[in-house]
């Protein structure tokens, strides 16, 4: 296992990212940004054409949720990860540590969703 990763800036708009509800669509937004992305598609007069997942709209609403908690998360997934690296580098991996053993197993795995986040890997 390497050495902790250094942090990796991310170039998303920052947190928080708040739900508004515009019947039927749900939007989110940072302050008073503009909106960082919604679920329907618009007509160039404005209207709502299509809500997806295909108008379906509690569905809508749990992944609009979602993505509007990604960057708590990401902020959290990389404070794990950089102190499971930096527990990692200070014990090493002992043999038959199962504490070290289920570290060592999810650093790769924080990494890699780290990294998608950021746009780094597809």
């Amino acid at each position: 296992m390497s050495k902790p990763s250094k942090p990796e800036s991310a170039k998303f708009t920052p947190g928080p990212w708040e739900v508004s509800q515009l019947q039927p669509c749900y939007v989110i937004t940072h302050g008073d940004v503009e909106p960082i992305c919604s679920i329907a598609e618009f007509s160039s007069n404005g209207e709502i054409e299509h809500l997806f997942p295909d108008n379906k709209p509690l569905e809508a609403k749990a992944n609009i949720n979602l993505i509007s908690a990604a960057p708590e998360m990401y902020e959290s997934l990389r404070k794990i990860c950089h102190e499971a690296e930096s527990w990692h580098s200070v014990h090493g991996h002992e043999k038959g540590s199962t504490q070290c053993d289920s570290i060592c197993e999810l650093i790769p795995d924080m990494r890699a969703a780290l990294a998608r986040a950021r746009g780094e890997r597809g």
